[in-house]
């Protein structure tokens, strides 16, 4: 009984959690996002520290992509936990049969614990129309993830969502700009 129900296109309400075991995170961040992801942990009140990538690190031969897709909802997620040869070959492939598909929403969550070639990724998906979306706390086997999205529909709004904190409307402006940016 809010305010969304009375729209015609999809809408969302952003929500917050409160974490009462607060686990130390070792995190790769993307350039792009840094600053913001940055700000998202100390809200959340997540020690963290951030991972050097090294110079000599050589690429896995093997990719590791997955995806879920949800017709009752219409959305698909796809889950990137390495990098590797062919990534953005494979990846390219992936969104192509998620497309054919009619998804609304193209989610990808990227890991921040094991992907040091993140800013890499993140570029890919920036190319393709993905933008931010936020941060999957304990989201795979618990672990984080920074989540993009896709907007594969016009019948998903951009401002018919509602927000309960100051945090959350930051974010928002945030997310609305970054798909501006993109």
């Amino acid at each position: 009984s809010n305010e969304l129900t009375k729209k015609y296109k999809r809408g969302a309400v952003l929500v917050g959690y409160h974490f009462f075991h607060k686990i130390p995170k070792s995190l790769y961040l993307p350039k792009v996002y840094r600053d913001q992801i940055k700000q998202t942990y100390v809200n959340a009140k997540i020690p963290f520290k951030i991972k050097k990538k090294k110079n000599n690190l050589k690429i896995p031969k093997h990719i590791f992509l997955t995806y879920e897709f949800n017709p009752p909802s219409n959305i698909a997620a796809i889950r990137v936990d390495r990098y590797g040869k062919d990534f953005k070959h494979k990846f390219l492939l992936l969104v192509s049969q998620l497309r054919a598909k009619h998804c609304d929403m193209i989610y990808v969550d990227i890991s921040l614990e094991k992907i040091p070639q993140i800013n890499k990724v993140v570029k890919i998906m920036n190319k393709r129309g993905f933008f931010y979306s936020g941060i999957m706390f304990l989201c795979h086997e618990k672990e984080d993830y920074l989540r993009l999205q896709l907007k594969h529909s016009d019948k998903v709004g951009s401002k018919n969502y509602v927000c309960y904190s100051d945090f959350c409307k930051t974010l928002s402006e945030f997310i609305v700009n970054d798909e501006k940016r993109i």
